[in-house]
């Protein structure tokens, strides 16, 4: 599967208010965000699952290949089968984003994007139960998806605590939201972010925010 900039900007964006010492990757594809995670928090076990084996075994494989492959632990499993000993500090998901739709040839594909699989009330109802008290999730999604999370955030106790409302360019619509919540209340923090000035001409926000993560940016 091929590497997405929403997975980037979820891996870069990431930033609990306490250090997360454990952290799981809900739906983790390629294993992006986990190994972006790996890298970011070097005091951290990351755990990582996915519903669909190649693409768990593809994770697996670019975990073992990265320099932080001891902390790294990827599972072929669906959340809803999830039920580790340990509670997270930390949650990040990428999460499918398109809702009753008709089903591709490519099931791999169709699991990553269609929501059938793992749909967003779940995904904050079992993310409550796996998280300790202070614990965090963190999680992007289709900008319109906004209110909803509001009402699950609300009917699962949980506060939002920071959004990031994303742009693909100047002169495009908010398309995608970077979104955090917390079983503790906290001061809301809210910003937004453009990605391009213009085609692979990245703004300076987007370069500060991701440079550590690039080659070549």
């Amino acid at each position: 599967m091929k590497v997405g900039t929403d997975g980037v900007l979820l891996g870069a964006w990431t930033m609990p208010s306490s250090y997360p010492h454990q952290i799981l990757d809900i739906g983790t594809g390629t294993g992006l965000v986990a190994i972006m995670l790996a890298q970011r928090f070097t005091r951290s076990q990351i755990h990582a699952i996915d519903i669909d084996q190649a693409s768990a075994e593809e994770a697996q494989f670019n975990a073992q290949s990265s320099p932080w492959s001891e902390r790294l632990n990827i599972a072929h499993c669906a959340l809803q089968d999830y039920n580790p000993s340990n509670k997270y500090d930390l949650i990040v998901s990428n999460p499918p984003y398109f809702r009753n739709t008709t089903q591709y040839q490519d099931q791999a594909r169709a699991n990553a994007r269609n929501n059938d699989s793992l749909n967003l009330e779940y995904l904050v109802e079992k993310s409550y139960e796996l998280l300790n008290e202070n614990g965090e999730l963190t999680f992007i999604v289709p900008s319109n998806e906004f209110e909803t999370i509001q009402s699950l955030a609300e009917k699962f106790n949980f506060y939002i605590s920071k959004l990031c409302w994303i742009k693909g360019n100047h002169q495009s619509l908010i398309k995608r939201l970077l979104i955090s919540i917390s079983k503790r209340k906290d001061i809301l923090e809210e910003n937004s972010l453009t990605i391009e000035n213009s085609r692979h001409n990245y703004t300076e926000e987007y370069r500060d925010l991701c440079k550590d993560f690039y080659l070549k940016l």
